[in-house]
């Protein structure tokens, strides 16, 4: 019977508390019937026995507990118990087997932190004495190092070892997207044992919920002409997801397959990066974000929200700083209505709406719970009764709100041959776009406000809103109206205002109960220049606004900073806590050189865990190439940290102001 080694392929009644987190999943894993690399953990009482039983007693008043611990462990390089270790280790494997030892603490693979790569991994450790030796005090010291708890937690210091696997191919595998926490599986595939958790890989798949391919690229094919495992390994996180327990969080799964054709789940987790209108939904169960705010940007939101920001966003943002910077406030609020369909009340709903809007009725979008976009006006004090067709993300709805005037009048404005052309309908002109219109009222102003041209049209038809607020085409039998020299300066106001910083912008205006609203503008692109960049096929890790000037890490110092990584897979070091002397010089040199430029973005080859110091050093990141569902990806996402890959595509500036 072993006295220091569980093994977790079929016990019974361990805890985390017991095994850490880590071997505690691969147990599960075994339990459920997924196939793991034989396993074993080793137990905190071989560090106990090791160390003494009283040695945190005896040292608890110590303000240097650490350093004490850390040598009592290189003292103990000799102590028998080591022989004992070795022996039970090499009992369970065999002398020609080669293993992993890794860490499986209570600090990592949380369901709010994953502390990816926060502990060493040490891999293909032949099966000797100094090797295992070697191994299991780097993770040790590790923990140490990294300021694990041990003073709370100091009974849990258990080892995970687990079978070496030679793989042909392995990866990472996320059943959710950790921007937005929508239903999708995400397959990222490598041909070594540490491409994918070091950062590195390039390979990359992703697949909505209905299987229905984002992207794919050759080496995808490949993997699936030669192995057709990739509908396995989907098989099998979905699987893993219900009966593990992460149908709340999302499961992020390490998979590899073997030389001759077995696939091994290593580990699981839950995704623990969630979106920040997700996280402030929970904390505050509903909230209201302006289009206009930067910080829509930071939120995550979905795909189909997303989609709306990027078509209005650019537009309108700048549209209402230009026309409030010049005192003009003739633009009406919207933005997102975000909350938690099942903690927030109708009350909570409804009282967040009246605090934002005074209009009495709302013009609503949002995606319904069979995917479908929906359009709708309503009063405002029916709003909480209005929106049980919402579709939910893990129990959080989002809903696009706008004031809605119904219009008097509509049109458009624009400056040509210095004089000001407006041309108007009675009613809706949205309702009129798919139309041929063609008899529009028009007036031509000068620049001063003095009319040059008047004609008045005779409209026979009008896009109007009936009594529950539907569009509908109507005929029109009343004179059109003529604009009065008020809204007409108005009118006059809003374009001279606007064409000063775009040239040849087209206005499209509402003239509403409360004056004349802007509604819309051209969206021609020869006219309207666009304030960010757009770099055409990017792949995103973290979302946010990566605005500042890029420091391009070179190539050689980046190598280096990366070695330690080839050696052992994720150590995550701190600055003043890195042994290796020229690793630590070389992050002085990095952050003397962040230090020198404001808002710096740091463009590296990939996103090795290595650049983990430099993470609260930096406005966001930019990778030539590489994973984003390794380790550093996890812990950009989960600081809010926005970066992108760009898959070999160049950056043409020395600065980027890029909305993701």
């Amino acid at each position: 019977m072993k006295k220091y080694l569980i093994n977790l392929n079929g016990a019974n009644n361990i805890t985390k508390k017991t095994i850490g987190n880590k071997a505690y999943y691969v147990n599960l894993l075994e339990k459920i019937k997924v196939k793991t690399p034989h396993s074993y953990a080793i137990s905190s009482e071989f560090l106990m026995d090791l160390i003494g039983s009283d040695f945190f007693d005896v040292n608890s008043d110590s303000t240097n507990l650490g350093n004490l611990l850390q040598k009592k462990l290189i003292d103990s390089k000799y102590n028998p118990l080591w022989n004992d270790l070795f022996n039970e280790i090499e009992d369970a494997y065999g002398v020609n087997k080669r293993i992993a030892i890794r860490s499986t603490s209570l600090n990592e693979d949380n369901t709010d932190t994953a502390s990816a790569g926060n502990y060493t991994t040490v891999l293909n450790v032949k099966m000797n004495h100094f090797d295992i030796v070697s191994g299991v005090m780097r993770v040790f010291e590790s923990y140490i190092k990294y300021k694990y708890t041990w003073k709370e937690k100091h009974v849990i210091f258990p080892v995970l070892i687990q079978e070496y696997i030679d793989l042909k191919y392995n990866g990472v595998a996320f059943s959710r997207n950790p921007l937005t926490m929508e239903n999708e599986f995400i397959l990222e595939i490598g041909k070594s044992n540490k491409s994918v958790v070091n950062g590195e890989i390039n390979y990359v798949s992703i697949y909505s919920i209905d299987n229905e391919q984002v992207e794919e690229t050759q080496e995808e094919k490949q993997f699936k002409e030669d192995n057709e495992y990739k509908d396995k390994i989907q098989e099998l996180i979905y699987e893993v997801e219900e009966l593990a327990g992460f149908s709340k969080t999302g499961v992020d799964l390490e998979w590899g397959l073997s030389q001759d054709g077995q696939l091994f789940v290593f580990q699981i987790r839950a995704i623990t990066t969630k979106p920040l209108f997700f996280e402030r939904a929970q904390k505050e169960k509903c909230f209201f974000i302006d289009l206009d705010s930067d910080e829509v940007h930071k939120m995550g939101f979905p795909k189909f929200q997303k989609g709306l920001i990027s078509k209005q966003w650019k537009k309108r943002h700048w549209m209402k700083q230009i026309l409030r910077n010049a005192g003009i406030n003739r633009d009406y609020r919207l933005g997102f209505l975000v909350f938690d369909k099942v903690r927030a009340s109708e009350v909570t709903i409804q009282s967040e709406i009246d605090r934002i809007f005074s209009s009495q009725e709302l013009l609503l979008i949002f995606e319904t719970q069979d995917g479908k976009k929906q359009n709708k006006i309503i009063n405002r004090s029916e709003f909480s009764t209005s929106i049980d067709s919402i579709a939910m993300l893990g129990g959080i709805s989002i809903v696009w709100v706008t004031e809605f005037h119904k219009p008097i009048l509509s049109g458009y404005s624009k400056i040509l041959n210095q004089n000001i052309i407006i041309e108007y309908i009675v009613g809706d002109l949205i309702g009129l776009k798919n139309e041929v219109i063609n008899y529009m009222s028009e007036v031509i102003l000068s620049v001063n406000g003095i009319k040059i041209h008047e004609c008045i049209s005779e409209q026979k038809i009008q896009y109007s809103f009936d009594q529950t607020n539907n569009s509908v085409r109507v005929d029109y039998y009343e004179p059109v109206p003529k604009i009065s020299n008020e809204h007409l300066n108005q009118i006059r106001d809003i374009t001279t205002t606007l064409d000063i910083e775009y040239r040849g912008v087209v206005v499209e205006w509402v003239l509403t109960d409360r004056g004349v609203l802007v509604y819309d503008m051209s969206d021609d692109k020869s006219v309207i220049n666009d304030n960010y960049q757009t770099i055409e096929g990017y792949r995103v890790i973290s979302t946010g606004s990566l605005s500042g000037n890029i420091i391009e890490l070179d190539e050689i110092l980046f190598s280096k900073l990366a070695m330690q990584n080839k050696t052992l897979v994720s150590v995550v070091p701190s600055v003043n806590e890195m042994e290796n002397v020229e690793n630590n010089s070389i992050l002085k040199e990095l952050e003397m050189k962040i230090s020198t430029v404001s808002n710096p973005i740091l463009l590296a080859p990939y996103p090795d865990i290595s650049l983990f110091p430099l993470l609260n050093k930096v406005s966001g990141f930019i990778f030539k190439s590489g994973s984003v569902l390794g380790h550093l990806s996890i812990h950009l996402r989960e600081r809010k940290v926005p970066a992108i890959i760009l898959d070999e595509r160049k950056i043409a500036k020395d600065t980027i102001d890029l909305i993701i």
